[in-house]
């Protein structure tokens, strides 16, 4: 049997035979990144930069998800959400992320950004709303 190493070995995934085990990893809770909002990156494969919502809001990198914009979210126990890359979960829809600043990534027509309701240490970055509200 071949073995590829390189990000198997790292995750702790061994080569050999069918009888070997596979090891999970204990990825624990999710980790402060320096990521950009805006531009959504800074964070690995298969993750997003998003507002985290727990006990000290922050922005961070998370796990990246599978809803869509508009479509009904909730956050995840860890504080994070479980919208698609470039967006982030806010009165129970998933709201594109946008530039309060100079106006990239836009919002669609109908829609303004307007600031996220937390504060954390990302700036200009808001979601998108509604003209009519949330």
């Amino acid at each position: 049997m071949r073995c590829l190493l390189g990000p198997l070995l790292l995750a702790g995934v061994g080569c050999g035979g069918d009888s070997d085990p596979i090891q999970q990893l204990d990825v624990g809770p999710i980790q402060p990144a320096k990521c950009d909002l805006r531009a959504q990156s800074g964070c690995n494969l298969a993750e997003k930069c998003t507002w985290i919502v727990e006990e000290s809001p922050r922005g961070g990198c998370t796990p990246e998800g599978g809803i869509q914009i508009g479509q009904f979210c909730e956050r995840t126990s860890n504080g994070a959400d479980e919208c698609i890359v470039g967006a982030a979960c806010l009165e129970a829809a998933c709201r594109q992320i946008c530039s309060l600043e100079d106006g990239v990534p836009l919002c669609f027509p109908g829609f303004r950004c307007v600031p996220y309701p937390i504060e954390v240490e990302q700036t200009n970055a808001g979601v998108c709303i509604p003209e009519s509200g949330v």
